[in-house]
């Protein structure tokens, strides 16, 4: 049996709001979340899952509440370049 993940991505106003500020595309956030959410890490802050790939920080909830289909995004960012 497959390990469950979220099908479907879901933004907070905020999350969308800001992500679209800093010239993020939510398709583009979407499809990496789904393509690599089993190499999130636990997050320690507001958000339940951390992802970091291809330059982009993703905090998020899986599942959203009891809907394991469902994962709601709660912050996105691009990482900082030292």
């Amino acid at each position: 049996m497959a390990a469950a993940s979220p099908a479907i991505v879901a933004f907070t106003r905020h999350a969308e709001q800001r992500a679209l500020e800093r010239g993020l595309d939510l398709s583009d956030i979407g499809e990496l979340l789904l393509s690599r959410h089993d190499q999130r890490r636990r997050n320690h802050g507001q958000a339940d899952w951390l992802l970091r790939a291809r330059g982009v920080t993703i905090a998020y909830n899986w599942p959203d509440g009891d809907d394991e289909t469902t994962a709601l995004v709660i912050r996105a960012w691009r990482a900082r370049v030292a």
